[in-house]
């Protein structure tokens, strides 16, 4: 596997820069280099937990890096920095009260290590920590193939599941999409795609995933240096620009500070956030959320899919077959949720799944060919080959469809 670092510039697939799976540290810049991953124990079976979907109430603003994409990089996406998630855990003082997981160990601990380099061993600690922190580069090919394959409009009807989300960014372009329809169409009635992320941890969700989602829709970053590579957002400005709009914003609680910015009281924040919250998950329909974080394990997801009834039109995920031993977890997942019946009312596209990864993870047993050696076998989905990149160091991007 390997990053993507600040202030992304990606081009088309072919054109993205050679690299293979990242040396053993993690960090926010794009790395190459052998991927030395240690084998590890098995990983714990974390629980199945949903995220709410609601503004962070502490949060006043966000940093991001830009991330351009697609032919002559006219497309852009917005990461959280990390420097801002550091920022967050050490106002929340997580230490002194810790989020255990099943292995005993604070969660966001383990994530604050992950981004001073304290994990030496490994970029990834199995049971513990999936590397959610990271823009891994394959999913950079994935964004650039989905802007490449398919028109926004076509994506915008689609129910989508990503897997081992992380930073999101395939979800986030198909998400920007639908927001910007739903916005269009409010008070139309026009029923909008969903778009359902999991990770397996849910601190990489909360700190990480959910940002990114605030960032690409709702939030509006504007940029602040003129080369484009980074965006920031004033929530509190926002906020109170909701607020002003509705003529809800009271007289009593807001004052002004020395730089004239206006102080929201508790109660203006929480209608704020209410007012954002319903923009961001208009145009659903049915009992099912138009959008939903998950973390924990495949097979806790999978059960727990299964259990509600969910199903996808596109499921998609990035560097999740890097070891031979997550095939069976990754296939089960993508076989409850991929949808069978077609075409559906909203949408004549035929249900798919899509894998980015590197065609050998070397050091570790997974590669592109034994992936799809290993579907193949089970006798239910086919499998082709839909992008490859032009550099030495292969990457796919593996489609896989009902027979």
């Amino acid at each position: 596997r390997s990053s993507i670092g600040s202030g992304s510039e990606v081009g088309p697939p072919s054109a993205t820069p050679s690299a293979t799976a990242s040396p053993i540290h993690i960090d926010t810049a794009a790395t190459s280099g052998s991927d030395t991953r240690e084998r590890q124990t098995p990983r714990a079976h974390l629980p199945f937990a949903e995220l709410p979907i609601e503004i962070p109430k502490a949060a006043s603003s966000f940093d991001a890096d830009v991330v351009q994409y697609g032919v002559g990089k006219r497309k852009v996406l917005y990461k959280r920095q990390l420097a801002d998630v550091e920022f967050q855990l050490a106002q929340e003082d997580t230490m002194d009260s810790p989020s255990a997981d099943s292995s005993g160990q604070n969660a966001a601990e383990i994530l604050r290590q992950a981004m001073d380099g304290g994990r030496e061993a490994s970029d990834l600690v199995k049971g513990v920590y999936e590397g959610g922190l990271k823009t891994w580069e394959c999913s950079i090919d994935l964004i650039n193939y989905l802007t490449e394959t398919y028109d926004d409009e076509g994506l915008v009807d689609l129910d989508v599941l990503e897997i081992g989300c992380g930073s999101a960014l395939p979800s986030l372009h198909i998400l920007k999409a639908q927001h910007e329809v739903a916005a269009a169409a409010a008070g139309s009635g026009r029923q909008i795609g969903r778009v359902h992320m999991q990770d397996y941890n849910h601190e990489v969700l909360r700190l990480v995933t959910l940002s990114n989602v605030l960032l690409n829709t709702v939030l509006n970053p504007s940029l602040v240096e003129g080369d484009g590579t980074v965006a920031t957002v004033d929530i509190d400005e926002l906020r109170g620009r909701e607020l002003q709009a509705v003529g809800q914003l009271s007289s009593s609680p807001v004052t002004e500070d020395g730089d004239g910015v206006l102080e929201l009281s508790d109660q203006d924040i929480e209608n704020a956030d209410r007012l954002l919250r319903e923009k961001l998950i208009a145009a659903g329909d049915g009992d099912m959320p138009r959008i939903a974080l998950y973390s924990g394990d495949w097979s806790r997801v999978s059960e727990e899919l299964e259990r509600r009834g969910y199903k996808y039109d596109l499921v998609v995920t990035s560097e999740t077959i890097y070891d031979e031993d997550s095939y069976e977890g990754l296939y089960k997942l993508v076989r409850s949720a991929l949808r069978k019946e077609q075409p559906r009312e909203r949408t004549v596209f035929e249900p798919r799944a899509l894998v980015a990864a590197k065609t050998i993870y070397f050091g570790l047993t997974g590669s592109t060919l034994t992936f799809k050696k290993w579907v193949e076998e089970r006798g239910e989905m086919r499998v082709q080959t839909v992008w490859q990149s032009s550099d030495s160091m292969g990457r796919e991007i593996l489609e896989l469809r009902w027979l």
